[in-house]
Parts: C-alpha cells; sequence; structure tokens
C-alpha cells in the first residue's frame, strides 16, 4: 500500500486548507505519480496519474523544495512533455519525507497571472508554509503506523507499556476495558485491594473500569484536566482514536493518567532551571539592605512563613522569590495577589474545587493555588486585602496543613511554605476588626521590614545605571549617566513608590532624554512641582502626627481623634501612616 493512502483523507483536507489559506491550488503527487489529493480548477483530476511531472520527481529524488517560477526556462523543463504549453505559470513542490524516504510531493500551483504574482510577493513564506505541511502529512503517516501497530500488536506492547510512567486504559466503543498497563493499576491503588491477584484477573479490569470509566465521556479535544481519584489527584487526558478496518472503523477511547504531584515537581524543576531569582537580582550598596539579604538567607532554608513588610514598590514580590530560590525546594513559586482578584473567585483560586461545585464550575474541575504550589512556596501578596471570612480558611489551611477543594468531600495533604507579604499596617487592621489576631500571629513568625528607598539613597547611583542599561537594550537609546543635577534631585526626592516609581522615572527620561546624559529637563512633572518630602514642613507634619497618636492610640479612635486636631479626614490619617512610614 502507497504510504499517502495510510492518510488519504487527511492529505485532502490537508490540501484543501492550504488551498484557502494561501489563495492558490495545490496538489498531492504519491511517488507513483497519482494525484491523492487536488483543489479548485484541477480538483476532478484526482485519483488520476500525472502525464508530466519532471518537477516532482526531482524533487522527491533529491529531497529537496524545488521552485519553478518561469515554465520553460527552468532547466528541468527541457525533457517535460508539455513544455511549450505548459499552464503551470508557478509551482513550489516541497517533498514529503517519512524516515528519510520520499513519498509523495506537496505542491502549490499558480494557474493564472494574477495569483502567480501574489505568490511571488511573500515566496519566501510559502515555500517555508509549504514545507511545514509537508512535514506535516509526514507526521501523519508516522502516527497512523503508530497507532494501527498499537492495536495490531497489542500483547508485544505490553511489556512495553508497562514501563511508562503514565498509566493506560483503552476502552472499547461500548465502554468495556480492553486494555491497561501495571502503573494505571499502581496510580488507582488497586495493587491493595485484597481481591486483586494477577494483572489478568477480571476483577483487576472492573476495578480500573469503576475508577476511569467515569471519565471516558469527557471532550477528547480538551486539555488534560486534574481529576481526583481516591485520595490521589491525576492528570487525565482522554483521546479517542478511529482505527480503520475491513468493513467499518473501530473506535477507542484511549485514558492517559500520571501522578500530578510528580507532574508539578518536573514542571518546577522546568522553570526553576529557565529562570533563578536570586539574592544578587536585589541591586544594592546599603549596609541596611545587605544586612537584610543575609537575614533571608539565614532563613531561606526554613520551612517557616514569613511575613514581607514594606512600602508598595520596594520589591517583596523579588524578595519572596529569591528566599524561594534560595531554599532550593524542589515545587515552584506560585504568586497570588489577594486584592487583584474579585473576593467571589478568591476561594476557588486558593483552594480549588471539584465538578458541579457551582454554577459554571468546570466539568473537570480545577486545582487551586495550594495545590499547584505543593513542594514549593506560595506568595500571597497584599495579605492584608483578604476577605475575613477568607482568613480563617488560610489560618486552618496553616495549621493543619491539609486542604480541601470547594465541593469537594475529603481534604489531602500539602507542603507550601507561605510567603505573604503587605503595606499595610496589620497591627491597625487586628484592631479595627479587619484582620485576624489569630492570623496575623501565624503569618508573622518571620518578619522582614524592606527599606523604602529614601533610606537606602546610597542605591540610587546603582540603580540608575542599571535601568539605563536594561532601557537601552530594550530601545536602543544609550544613555551613559545622571547628570550631578539629576542625581542630587533625586537624592532630595522623596520617592513614595520607590524602585516601582524609580524605574517608571528612568523609562520616562530615556523615552525624552536627547543627549547621552540624563538631564533634568527630562524628568517627570512631579520633580518640577513636588517638593521634597524630607523638607522641614513635612518632618514637622510628621512628628505630629507621631506625637498625636502616641498620645491618644494607634486605633481607630486615636486616628480619629488626630485627623480632628490636624482638621483633615480619616482617610488622610490613615494615608499619612503609611505615606510616612509611622509605627508606634
Amino acid at each position: 500500500m502507497r504510504e499517502l493512502d495510510l492518510i488519504s483523507q487527511e492529505v485532502r483536507q490537508i490540501a484543501e486548507a492550504i488551498s484557502l489559506a494561501i489563495g492558490c491550488d495545490v496538489e498531492v503527487i504519491d511517488d507513483t505519480s497519482t494525484r491523492m489529493a487536488a483543489t479548485g480548477t484541477i480538483k476532478h483530476t484526482q485519483g488520476q496519474k500525472l502525464n508530466h511531472g519532471h518537477v516532482y520527481r526531482y524533487a522527491m529524488q533529491n529531497k529537496k523544495t524545488v521552485i519553478v517560477e518561469h515554465p520553460g526556462r527552468h532547466f528541468l523543463c527541457s525533457d517535460c512533455n508539455i513544455s511549450k504549453e505548459c499552464y503551470y505559470l508557478l509551482t513550489i513542490a516541497a517533498p514529503i519525507i517519512v524516515d528519510g524516504s520520499p513519498v509523495g510531493v506537496l505542491a502549490a500551483i499558480a494557474f493564472d497571472i494574477e495569483t502567480a504574482s501574489q505568490i511571488r510577493i511573500k515566496i519566501t513564506n510559502l515555500t517555508d508554509f509549504i514545507e511545514r505541511m509537508a512535514s506535516l502529512m509526514s507526521a501523519k503517516i508516522k502516527e497512523y503506523r503508530l497507532v494501527k501497530s498499537l492495536d495490531l500488536a497489542m500483547v508485544e506492547l505490553t511489556g512495553i507499556l508497562n514501563k511508562v510512567e503514565q498509566g493506560l486504559v483503552a476502552f472499547s466503543a461500548d465502554g468495556n476495558v480492553l486494555h491497561y498497563n501495571k502503573p494505571a493499576v499502581d496510580l488507582l491503588g488497586l495493587r491493595s485491594h485484597p481481591d486483586i491477584n494477577s494483572m489478568n484477573d477480571a476483577k483487576v479490569a472492573k476495578g480500573v473500569e469503576a475508577a476511569v470509566g467515569q471519565f471516558i465521556s469527557m471532550d477528547s479535544k480538551s486539555r488534560p484536566s486534574v481529576v481526583t481519584v481516591g485520595l490521589k489527584s491525576l492528570l487525565l487526558d482522554v483521546e479517542t482514536i478511529a482505527i480503520p478496518g475491513d468493513v467499518h472503523n473501530e473506535v477507542i477511547t484511549l485514558v492517559s493518567f500520571r501522578d500530578y504531584s510528580a507532574v508539578k515537581k518536573t514542571a518546577s524543576s522546568i522553570t526553576i532551571a529557565a529562570r533563578p531569582i536570586t539574592f544578587t537580582d536585589i541591586l544594592t550598596r546599603s549596609s541596611s539592605m545587605r544586612k537584610l539579604i543575609d537575614f533571608a538567607k539565614k532563613i531561606a532554608n526554613s520551612s517557616s512563613t514569613v511575613l514581607l513588610r514594606g512600602e508598595s514598590g520596594t520589591g517583596k514580590e523579588l524578595f519572596a522569590r529569591a528566599i524561594h530560590y534560595e531554599s532550593r525546594r524542589s515545587g515552584p513559586f506560585i504568586p497570588i495577589n489577594c486584592g487583584a482578584i474579585p473576593e467571589t473567585l478568591l476561594e476557588s483560586e486558593f483552594f480549588g474545587y471539584d465538578s458541579g461545585a457551582f454554577t459554571g464550575a468546570r466539568r473537570e474541575g480545577k486545582p487551586g493555588k495550594f495545590e499547584l504550589a505543593d513542594g514549593g512556596t506560595l506568595f500571597l501578596d497584599e495579605l492584608g486585602t483578604m476577605p475575613i471570612h477568607l482568613q480563617s480558611k488560610l489560618l486552618r489551611v496553616l495549621e493543619e496543613r491539609r486542604v480541601e477543594r470547594l465541593g469537594g468531600k475529603q481534604s489531602f495533604p500539602v507542603d507550601v511554605r507561605i510567603i505573604a507579604a503587605t503595606n499595610e499596617n496589620l497591627e491597625e487592621l487586628v484592631q479595627d476588626g479587619r484582620f485576624r489576631e489569630d492570623l496575623f500571629f501565624r503569618v508573622n513568625v518571620i518578619p522582614i521590614n524592606i527599606l523604602p528607598l529614601r533610606e537606602r539613597l546610597e542605591d540610587i547611583p546603582l540603580l540608575a545605571a542599571h535601568y539605563l542599561e536594561h532601557y537601552f537594550e530594550k530601545m536602543g537609546k544609550k544613555i551613559e549617566c545622571l547628570s550631578p543635577e539629576v542625581e542630587a534631585c533625586m537624592m532630595k526626592y522623596g520617592w513614595p513608590g520607590n524602585i516601582r516609581e524609580f524605574s517608571n522615572v528612568i523609562e520616562y527620561a530615556v523615552n525624552v532624554e536627547e543627549s547621552n546624559v540624563l538631564t533634568l529637563s527630562s524628568l517627570p512633572a512631579q520633580f518640577g512641582k513636588m517638593p521634597a518630602r524630607n523638607t522641614i514642613q513635612q518632618q514637622t507634619k510628621r512628628q505630629e502626627l507621631q506625637s498625636i497618636l502616641n498620645e491618644h492610640g494607634w486605633g481607630k479612635l486615636g486616628k480619629q481623634r488626630a485627623a480632628e486636631m490636624l482638621g483633615v479626614s480619616l482617610a488622610t490619617i490613615y494615608r499619612w501612616v503609611n505615606t510616612y512610614n509611622l509605627r508606634p
């Protein structure tokens, strides 16, 4: 049988798709010069033998693509019997190679001047596309061979299938188990069943069918799904395969599954290797920051919860990632912003859900961030914004180290280290009843207070050099350094947005600067309009607010009293407390 006959239907479908995509006729010729597929004006010739074909034979013999832009003038046209009246105005012919042997040719053809002109405009891209489609047909043939050999040699392949890490179960069209491998039995926990004595026992097949038979109706076009079988989470995939027969096609459903925790660990190792974040990524010359980094390195290998505190933009997530990678935990680093996810979705994001947990839930369920971070680190950013009802559930997970999905009937253990971050005063939130005191003590095991930029001004030249280089690589615009005036201005500025604001300021200035030195005229408007935060006036306001709160208390009542005395709103007092980084 000719190789292309094995996938004749796919060959015709691919040819039609290519023709629609590139706007010209397409034909597929096999190694006997028979048209396996043809579109458009030559579609009626499908199945016929060619009475020419020097170009196609040359492409197959030499295993390389041939382009004929001017028929009659190409050297392959000299011996062709239709060279003088050739109706092929342009041809791109790519060989279809399977295991090193040519089995046919895929060709894009122009039969009129307009189509030929359009192809010439983008001939390089179209040639690459045709070659890729030829490779696709080759891959389809290989795929067919594999599936057919699996069907015909199941007994011989059993030994191999038992060596793979995946569990494999094949179902017939009426839902009966046709075959299963040893890993399937082990992953489903059937080996410990008292009635299971051998791999060929019919009771094993019944056990396999009971465990995974419920999933064979899943959409075979959907991506792999995480399902719970017994006490184990499995990454499960369902594929429907039609095996051609003499009379009709036989349809089987192949269910494959792997231990989800093992898959996560593998994915994590790849991610960690690809994007390592270390403490060397934290740029500083500040002795205070160096002490913080040394302390963070010291506690990195602990499993204790870390609370990163600091103003917005100080680099709390960078610290969290560095701690995670320094710890060499085998699992992934999973960040979740508690303030960026709608409250109605936050619980399912944290804990996941099982099938049917709520209206609109995916049929196969969904793992939560705790599951995804198993063996690794879960970073809870903006912890202070977490709703109070969810805080109690988080506290329970932290205490028991077990998670239960929404709509689930059982909990399962997780090995997750928590690193939380906040720019809010959690003590005040506790006093105001907006944050659970027991959760605060649970997350505040190892507190790390990250310094704002105004308290590490010696880092400004170092950071400036880094970001100037970064935006040079990004924009191709070389700025050598800051002018002395700009550096002095930046040293006086209060940086309420810290490193994030600093990066934005440098990006803005690089965009507008026309010389190779950053000048004052390139700085954003706030440097000309806003006074430096460390002026005498602001220092006085800071000291006055600190004194009032020390006298009347740091809770809500004390802040209300401060608002009355200073003639501002309560919201302003809260903002000033954060702005001036005030503490009891």
